[in-house]
């Protein structure tokens, strides 16, 4: 009996992390799209597999990382997109060491610098 609980509660709380929405900390998942002309294709996946994959594969010192498989067309062309908070603008997620990689090229807003300016100036 206390095994039917246990795996009851277990199942109980992988399902509320796994449904909780996105915090202040990392997300959940993270928006990809294809490059190649021929595909487009956008979709989600989890932070786990983009982290290990970023490990792996991502220079931060050069202006063209590697993309990921498309889970559609199989090409290393997907790469991480961003929805700006403040104008909605969608747009690939880029780092090159100069400025933040989720800085907003239509509005010039960064949710990663208001975050640590809102850190540090406690």
């Amino acid at each position: 009996m206390l095994g039917v609980i246990f795996v009851c509660l277990s199942t109980a709380g992988v399902v509320t992390y796994m449904t909780m929405p996105e915090g202040p900390g990392q997300p959940r998942s993270y928006l990809l799209k294809c490059k190649n002309p021929d595909c487009g294709a956008e979709y989600k996946i989890g932070s786990g597999e983009y982290t290990g994959f970023a490990r792996e594969h991502i220079d931060t010192k050069t202006d063209n990382p590697t993309g990921m498989a498309c889970k559609k067309c199989g090409k290393e062309t997907a790469y991480r997109i961003v929805k700006c908070d403040k104008c909605g603008e969608v747009f690939f997620y880029h780092y090159d060491g100069k400025d933040f990689a989720d800085r907003c090229p239509k509005c010039g807003c960064s949710k990663v610098e208001d975050d640590w300016k809102r850190k540090t100036a406690q």
